[in-house]
């Protein structure tokens, strides 16, 4: 990945914390891996709520500094799964704009992912409402090896 990421401290053995520095201040955020089932966990990432004690992943950072943030959150993922080679783990948006986001972050640094790591792509199977409303049917769908050109709903990364 050849753009800088910020300088992470490890909380715990799945939580991590750094900080955004740009126009808007310094804001903590934090990358947790949640375990699911079996040696599956989910990517949560986020601004830190304080007193909530909690993520809140639909605060809008704007803060001037997206690449260098999904760098730090891509390399601390691939970090995570170098140290815990057996896990997958799954990622996607609090919304659809973001995990657009995420695949264009995917996108850049394919190359340098697949060097270790298999990367998946979920595509949900999808309902159309009304006019240009979208819906998902939730966990149903199909993963692919995940290809440029091709739009996600979600993203499972692990250890070849």
């Amino acid at each position: 990945m050849n753009i800088e990421k910020y300088e992470v401290k490890r909380l715990d053995a799945v939580s991590y914390q750094f900080f955004s520095e740009g126009p808007r201040g310094k804001i903590v955020l934090r990358i947790i891996f949640t375990f699911d089932k079996n040696q599956f966990c989910n990517l949560c990432f986020g601004v830190w709520n304080q007193e909530l004690g909690e993520i809140d992943d639909l605060v809008e950072i704007r803060n001037g500094d997206m690449d260098r943030l999904l760098t730090t959150v891509g390399q601390l993922t691939i970090d995570f799964l170098m140290s815990n080679p057996r896990l997958y783990v799954f990622a996607t948006g609090s919304s659809a704009a973001r995990t657009r986001k995420y695949q264009m972050g995917i996108n850049q640094n394919l190359e340098y992912i697949r060097e270790r790591h298999q990367v998946l792509g979920f595509v949900a199977n999808k309902v159309i409402r009304t006019g240009d409303d979208v819906e998902t049917t939730g966990s149903e769908g199909e993963w692919y090896v995940f290809q440029k050109g091709i739009n996600y709903d979600g993203f499972l990364i692990y250890l070849k």
